[in-house]
């Protein structure tokens, strides 16, 4: 599957990732998307409110007289925190600057067992955000072990499995099972030396040498800016 095979609103948490890592010079290993929002929420002249709402609820996006704002559930837990943030902005970009309004985001609609289109695009766009191809096959690459990557980028382990069994199913072409013990194989490192000698490593190293050799930095530098 090639990057133009993509959909759009995964195409669009990706770039924005890769935007801000060109801009910053970054090393792809350690981005951190969540050192941006309150710079993005700025640019989109979005307020911001951290707010205990029912434990239910995780986060709302609305547009009225008042102008454009985001609310999130002070009560969720930490781990939930940055996903919900990147889904709240994916509501922003995606929908509420296209005229499109948002349900009130739920534990469900923020989970990727969501059937909703509006949930399933902002969720999509959020993880991709969060774990941009570009870092994570580097992470893995750099034997870093699943809970390296989970204490780097501040996200569940859902989103990291979400994100690896995604590349390996769309671009490596595994089958969804298969996809899923290469996964439960890696989930058991917890060495850097493990991490190397695991399948995981070794599809995506193949993958690198079979067809990533020059696309890492055409990755990085080859598409738009980040807005």
């Amino acid at each position: 599957m090639t990057y133009f095979n993509k959909p759009k609103h995964i195409i669009a948490g990706e770039n924005l990732a890769k935007g801000l890592i060109k801009r910053d010079e970054l090393d792809v290993k350690f981005f951190k998307a969540n050192e941006y929002f309150d710079e993005l929420f700025e640019f989109f002249d979005c307020e911001v409110i951290d707010f205990p709402m029912n434990s239910k609820i995780s986060g709302l996006t609305q547009k009225d007289e008042l102008g454009l704002s985001v609310m999130i559930n002070s009560n969720i837990p930490n781990g939930m925190i940055n996903f919900t943030y990147a889904h709240e902005l994916a509501h922003v970009i995606l929908h509420i600057k296209n005229g499109i309004t948002p349900e009130i985001d739920t534990d469900n609609s923020t989970s990727f067992t969501s059937r909703d289109k509006l949930e399933i695009e902002a969720n999509q766009f959020a993880a991709q955000f969060l774990l941009p191809d570009i870092s994570l096959k580097s992470q893995v690459l750099s034997n870093f072990t699943l809970y390296n990557i989970k204490y780097n980028s501040n996200v569940s382990v859902d989103v990291i499995k979400w994100r690896l069994i995604s590349i390996l199913t769309k671009e490596y072409g595994l089958h969804k099972i298969d996809s899923m013990k290469v996964f439960d194989s890696y989930r058991q490192c917890r060495t850097h030396e493990t991490v190397k000698n695991s399948e995981m490593f070794s599809v995506l190293q193949e993958m690198k040498l079979n067809q990533m050799d020059k696309k890492f930095e055409r990755d990085l530098y080859g598409y738009a800016t980040w807005i």
